[in-house]
C-alpha cells in the first residue's frame, strides 16, 4: 500500500502490477469529496495508451460492504 500526504490528508492506494511491470488496477480508499460517484474503497483499471500515458477507468464501485479481494 502506498500513501501520500495531500491536502485534504493521507491518500492511501494498492496497485496491482501486470505481467508487463505496469500498473493494471488500483484501489482508492478514499471518495475523493465524491461520495455519489466513488465508494470507499474503489477500484480504477488502468490501460495505456499509445504515448505509454495510464488510463484510469470510471470507479469500480462497491455497495454494502461486499469488496472483492484485492487481485
Amino acid at each position: 500500500m502506498t500513501e501520500k500526504m495531500t491536502r485534504k490528508g493521507v491518500k492511501k492506494t494498492l496497485t496491482k502490477i501486470g505481467i508487463d511491470g505496469r500498473a493494471a488496477k488500483e484501489r482508492h480508499f478514499a471518495d475523493h469529496g465524491n461520495p455519489k460517484k466513488h465508494s470507499t474503497p474503489h477500484d480504477h483499471i488502468i490501460t495505456w495508451d499509445k504515448n505509454d500515458n495510464p488510463v484510469f477507468s470510471r470507479p469500480v464501485n462497491y455497495e454494502n460492504g461486499k469488496v472483492p479481494k484485492f487481485k
